[in-house]
């Protein structure tokens, strides 16, 4: 990738865009791409990394485990999402893990180089922070559903969720346009994987949504919306 492809995706991001174009060219010359294998991880619970990540290529999970191994996804991040924000302002550990759950490259750019471009442009850090609101007001609503919602309400609203970012729209519904499996949507939803599967079931009978060209496909939307108020029985 040439220097001008990675100014090009650091002039967009929503973090740097606000950069006069020599901090932007500073940061562009400075980065370096990595390749990144399926199940690969960026950060590891517990890491004190020194290092941010522009996703190019592939899907990346962020993720939190319990003491007894239990996994729960927070979100996916596609091409031009940046991660690692926390570690510019604070040297405390990683409490999440961040893993490609699609082989893939990442543009990193280490600590010291875009503090010091923060030292000088101190906007920068308003941009980074406007970014980490919106993704942690995201947190805070899925932790309001995991909290007070049963298990069916739980998957409704996070495949809702996942409509935005790998929604595709057909003429008769939605595809979410990634590899998923029953286990997929039981860490998201914080459920068991045979509880997920007899909804899914459910769902299918009931016209809501099913496998299409190896995808799950969404037919019915309004219905899908109206089960994330549903009690269950």
């Amino acid at each position: 990738m040439t220097t001008k492809k990675i100014s090009d995706i650091i002039a967009r991001s929503s973090w740097f865009k606000g950069l006069p174009n020599e901090a932007q060219q500073t940061l562009a010359v400075n980065a370096k791409i990595e390749n990144f294998k399926k199940d690969s991880f960026i950060y590891h619970i517990g890491d004190n990394s020194k290092t941010i990540f522009c996703v190019l290529s592939g899907r990346v999970r962020i993720s939190v485990l319990s003491t007894q191994g239990q996994k729960f996804s927070v979100d996916d991040y596609g091409p031009e999402e940046w991660v690692g924000e926390s570690g510019l302002v604070s040297s405390d550990i990683q409490i999440s893990e961040i893993q490609f759950i699609e082989a893939g490259q990442a543009l990193s750019l280490s600590y010291h180089t875009v503090s010091a471009v923060g030292k000088d442009y101190p906007i920068m850090y308003y941009s980074i922070l406007q970014d980490h609101i919106r993704r942690t007001r995201g947190v805070y609503q899925i932790l309001r559903t995991m909290v007070f919602h049963p298990l069916k309400s739980r998957l409704a609203g996070r495949i809702l969720f996942m409509l935005k970012s790998i929604g595709v729209k057909a003429e008769d519904g939605y595809y979410l346009d990634q590899k998923l499996n029953q286990q997929d949507f039981a860490n998201f939803a914080h459920g068991s994987r045979q509880r997920v599967n007899q909804i899914l079931k459910e769902w299918d009978k009931e016209g809501i949504i099913t496998i299409k060209d190896n995808r799950y496909f969404i037919r019915d939307l309004v219905r899908l919306k109206q089960e994330v108020y549903k009690a269950e029985a």
